[in-house]
């Protein structure tokens, strides 16, 4: 558990539903893909069969500028956007997890 002030909360594992890439852009993917649209999804956005999930095409970039994109965007951090995010819970579902559990 982490803590705002007296606001105790948890991190959740991202799961791959792609909702923060689907719902608007990273400002790193505006200036890569040039977009002039912030209510767009996100370009870089890919689905992989292989891993049942969606990826960031930004991330998965080799050597430093992959590693670039992941410290950049937080890769590993955990989920942003997990209360009440139904891409979420139905990437859970599909998984074969719970909704609301700490994945």
């Amino acid at each position: 558990m982490k803590a705002i002030g007296e606001i105790e909360y948890e991190i959740k594992q991202c799961v791959g539903c792609g909702y923060c890439c689907l719902t608007a852009p990273c400002f790193e993917s505006v200036v890569e893909y040039e977009l002039d649209r912030l209510d767009q999804k996100c370009p870089g956005l890919v689905w992989s069969d292989e891993e049942a999930m969606f990826r960031c095409e930004l991330m998965l970039k080799p050597g430093e500028e992959g590693k670039s994109f992941r410290n950049k965007l937080a890769a590993g951090a955990g989920c942003s956007s997990s209360l009440f995010n139904q891409y979420r819970d139905g990437m859970l579902v599909k998984k074969g997890g719970e909704v609301g559990e700490a994945q």
